[in-house]
Parts: structure tokens; sequence; C-alpha cells
């Protein structure tokens, strides 16, 4: 990557120095959940569900906003009772992201996820959550790419929490974000990170399972 790419990831990168004392990075050894202790009953569409990621761009993350968790995706529960996640899908093996729906076995799998954890927005309707979801799976279906220059007035690419936000406000459900914190590095200082997400009050967790 170049241009803002290449300073973004810098610039986050840079704070990995104190990679041991952010939560859930690599070094992290703590006892994950898996999809079959999960209590697939309580999920709703509409749902977010948070991962945190395994690899240094996921710990870039994390260092960024020094939280738990480096991503998220949009829950779809089917008639039938099955489980997909919506989510903006990093670039892999060299390759290019896009906005893909995945059952929650895939978006769980041990290689990517060292935890997931489940959130509700507070205030929606049962249509509004509906609606989100119909307009992320729209994303889906478009195969919209990965958002790697991380830039929110373009909505031609989208990273993780701008689908979950761009997907909201489709829905007429737009969710207010507290301003970042100021001690955040300038060139991320624009970015909506997950943990952005968790800080802003419009979600209460769901509990799935025993450590939820």
């Amino acid at each position: 990557m170049t241009g803002r790419p290449a300073a973004i990831w810098l610039a986050i990168a840079a704070m990995l120095a104190a990679l041991a004392t952010v939560p859930a990075s690599s070094l992290d050894r703590t006892q994950r959940i898996a999809t079959a202790e999960i209590d697939t009953d309580r999920l709703r569409s509409g749902d977010l569900v948070f991962r945190a990621g395994r690899g240094w761009e996921a710990d870039a993350v994390r260092a960024g906003s020094f939280a738990r968790f480096s991503h998220v995706g949009l829950i779809e529960r089917t008639a039938d009772g099955a489980i997909f996640v919506i989510h903006a899908a990093p670039p892999e093996d060299g390759g290019r992201g896009y906005v893909e729906r995945v059952p929650l076995a895939i978006f769980n799998d041990p290689g990517l996820a060292s935890d997931i954890v489940f959130y509700r927005p507070s205030d929606l309707t049962a249509a509004e959550r509906i609606s989100t979801v119909t307009a992320a799976r729209a994303f889906a279906a478009r195969r919209i790419p990965f958002d790697e220059e991380f830039d929110t007035d373009d909505d031609s690419a989208l990273y993780c929490t701008e689908l979950v936000l761009d997907a909201f406000h489709s829905a007429g459900a737009a969710i207010t974000l507290a301003p970042p914190d100021a001690s955040r590095a300038a060139m991320i200082r624009d970015i909506v990170f997950p943990a952005d997400l968790l800080r802003s009050a419009a979600f209460a967790p769901v509990p799935v399972g025993d450590r939820s």
C-alpha cells in the first residue's frame, strides 16, 4: 500500500511497542468461546458481533484504539434460525477484501478469532433491525470492496465499522458516537474503530454463554 493507507497502518503499528499490554493481542492466550458453545437462540438480526482477530493488523487496530476487539460485523438471523455475519472482510494473502455474508462459524474460526462478543442496539425497533440487515446484505450482494483508505466520506468502499454505520443509517437508525479521544494519533483520529461503537453507549451486551 502507498499513500494514506500505508501512513495509517504505520501510525497504528508504531504503537505496537506496547503490544504485551494490549487487550487480547496475539500474546494473549485467554480461552476463547467456540461457536458450539454460543447460545444462538439469544441472537437477533441487527445485533453486532465483535471479534478479537489474530495477526499484526488486528493487533495494530487494538493498539490504535486500546481495546480488546479489532473487528465488527452485523448478525443476520434467518427464518430457520441460522446465524450469519455480514462484515467488511479485510484483505488476505495479498488480495482485496470485500463485504461478505458468512456463517457465524466461519467468522469465529479459531484461525481468525481469539474471542468474540455480541451487542444489541438499545433503541432500535424490530423493523429497524431488519432494515439494517437488508441494507448490509445489499452491500454484500454488490461485493463492495474493503476500504483500505478508511474514508467514511466515500461509500464506494467500506471498512468494518463504516459498513455497520452505513447500514444503520440506511435504516434511519443513525448511531451517535462520542468524539475520539484527544490522545489518538492525528492520522487515525477520523477512523471509527470497533471500540468506538462499544463506547457509544448505544449498545448493550447480549449474554450468549458462560463467558459473556
